[in-house]
């Protein structure tokens, strides 16, 4: 077992790789009252078009297959009741799924095995039938309809769409109606098979348990299991332009005052994790700096009556691709968009808040430790993200730099963009 030391924090997570080849992480922490496990796929809504298990060729599924198939592993060829048999054992359980995995979860502080092996065996028992494959296409198509009445939701859904061009994370994590009415029992096991296989698959564990109690437990579930051990997915691969597919669009909708959104599209090269780390968190300093609660730029806004009430700034991060997103009721487009893009391109007076924002993020690294939640996200943030448990992130942080951080700031080309304009259908 190998036994990752976090440093300057002095905390121990453990990793095991079981012979069929799941990935268990343990962070056991003595005195913690509150249990949780993360079981999750590498298997979220980008992956729609990949070599299915046993067979040659490249096959495309439709979108939102991903969120189907989560809501489907909730639902037992016996009709046993999921939630209840876990709100039986005190424990609270749910899922997601993001464009990258999709992730079954429950906490609670008591009956922990009996959850665990609740968790495992759900997820590890897919039962689909041409009847309850049918039934949840009217409960997802609800789900989705209620998302497209959202016009927060409606313009963000809208802003990926017309920014990237060959990625599928152009399209909604839940896909579209039309596209979920095409799903069949047969797409789901194909994706099943594919993608839930312990090798493709880990497990995150936070429990104040035996360890070695823990890793054998999970072995004696698996052994009675059988399992395709796919050396590995091939999925196809999308080169995506700097370019956006659409510069702007007009859309109508039930809203009382005209929302707009821009969304910046920015490709970088790729670079090693560590890189990739200090990258992120340069950036997400940089727009804190500029648009975060402390930089009273929304106040501003408002002040200066260029927004009614609400603006609203956000950030993805995708593989190389980084998208920028600010959303609101706003007034007066042109003087907004240019004091979003002036302050985005403005270097002066960075350094105070620079060290400041540094120190903050130390701190909350170091006491994420003290939950067990903020130590279960901050784990699979990174094995989903780098591969691997960074060892050494408080490093990373001290060693950060203003001088690379205003370099790579500086280099962030804020070119293509993508408007959304939402107007009242009825005026």
């Amino acid at each position: 077992m190998e036994k990752i030391k976090i440093k300057v924090v002095d905390e121990i997570i453990y990793h095991e790789v079981l012979d069929n080849g799941l990935n268990v992480y343990i962070y056991k922490k003595e005195g913690m009252q509150k249990k949780s496990v993360y079981f999750q796929t590498k298997y979220g809504s980008l992956n729609n078009e990949f070599i299915p298990a046993g067979s040659k060729n490249m096959k495309s599924f439709p979108l939102g297959i991903a969120h189907f198939l989560e809501h489907k592993l909730f639902e037992s060829d016996d009709n046993s009741n999921i939630f209840e048999l876990f709100e039986k054992n005190g424990a609270y359980v749910n899922a997601s799924t993001s464009h990258d995995y999709t992730v079954y979860f429950f906490s609670c502080t008591s009956h922990f095995y009996d959850n665990l092996e609740l968790l495992i065996n759900m997820v590890l028992s897919p039962y689909f039938t041409d009847e309850n494959v049918e039934k949840e296409k009217g409960i997802i198509g609800q789900e989705l309809d209620m998302y497209s009445n959202d016009p927060n939701q409606a313009i963000f859904e809208r802003l990926f769409y017309n920014s990237i061009i060959n990625s599928p994370l152009k399209y909604d994590i839940g896909g579209t109606k039309e596209e979920v009415n095409k799903i069949t029992k047969e797409d789901l096991y194909e994706c099943y098979n594919t993608f839930y296989d312990p090798s493709n698959m880990s497990l995150f564990i936070s429990a104040d348990e035996k360890v070695d109690k823990i890793i054998s437990f999970v072995n004696e579930i698996m052994k009675k299991r059988s399992f395709n051990s796919i050396s590995k997915i091939v999925k196809k691969e999308y080169l995506e332009p700097k370019e956006v597919a659409k510069k702007e669009e007009v859309l109508y909708h039930n809203v009382v005052a005209t929302k707009i959104g821009y969304a910046y599209k920015i490709i970088l090269p790729k670079v090693s994790i560590k890189e990739e780390f200090l990258r992120r968190v340069y950036i997400r300093i940089f727009l804190s700096t500029k648009f975060g609660s402390t930089s009273l730029f929304t106040e501003k806004l408002i002040k200066e009556k260029l927004v009614k009430s609400y603006f609203y700034y956000d950030y993805t991060f995708k593989d190389n691709i980084i998208m920028i997103f600010f959303t609101g009721d706003i007034l007066d487009d042109n003087k907004v968009n240019k004091m979003i893009e002036d302050k985005l391109v403005n270097f002066d007076d960075l350094e105070d808040m620079f060290n400041l924002l540094k120190k903050n993020y130390i701190a909350s690294y170091v006491k994420s430790f003290e939950s067990a939640d903020a130590v279960q996200n901050s784990l699979r943030a990174m094995v989903n993200t780098y591969g691997a448990i960074l060892d050494d992130i408080y490093e990373l942080y001290s060693n950060a730099s203003f001088d690379d951080y205003l370099r790579l700031i500086k280099s962030l080309e804020f070119k293509n963009k993508s408007k959304i304009i939402i107007k009242n259908k009825e005026k």
